[in-house]
C-alpha cells in the first residue's frame, strides 16, 4: 500500500508536506528492506577481497538467486499472512499515529493512550 501515491485517483494532486513525510516514511521501509537484502546475499555471495572492479559472474548469479529467493520468501510470508492473519488498522498501533498525525494534519496528542 502506497501512501504517497494514491492509486484511486486520477486527477493529479499536489505534493504536500503530509505526503512528503508519508514518502519519506516509505522510504526509510524500502531502505530497510534493501539493507537487509546487501547484508544477507552480500555477505553469502561477494568475497571481503575484492579482486577486480565488478562483480564476477558467479557473484553475479549468486547474487541475483540470493535477491530472489529473498524476494520470493517475503511475498510468499506476505500472502501467508494476508490470507490467514489478516491484520486490521486497529492491530498496528503506529499506523493509526501516522493515520491521525499526517491524513488528518493534526497534531492533537491529548488522544493518544499511555503504554
Amino acid at each position: 500500500m502506497s501512501f504517497f501515491i494514491d492509486n484511486n485517483s486520477v486527477a493529479p494532486q499536489g505534493v504536500s508536506s503530509q505526503r512528503m513525510e508519508l514518502a519519506e516514511f516509505q522510504f526509510d521501509a524500502l531502505n530497510g528492506l534493501l539493507a537487509t537484502i546487501r547484508r544477507s546475499c552480500g555477505g553469502k555471495c561477494i568475497p571481503l577481497d575484492y579482486g577486480e572492479n565488478d562483480l564476477t559472474k558467479g557473484e553475479s548469479e549468486c547474487t541475483n538467486r540470493c535477491v530472489a529467493k529473498f524476494m520470493q520468501a517475503h511475498q510468499t510470508v506476505a500472502i501467508h499472512v494476508e490470507r490467514n492473519h489478516p491484520i486490521t488498522d486497529k492491530d498496528l498501533i503506529h499506523y493509526e499515529h501516522i493515520k491521525k498525525e499526517y491524513l488528518s494534519g493534526s497534531e492533537d496528542t491529548s488522544t493518544k493512550s499511555s503504554s
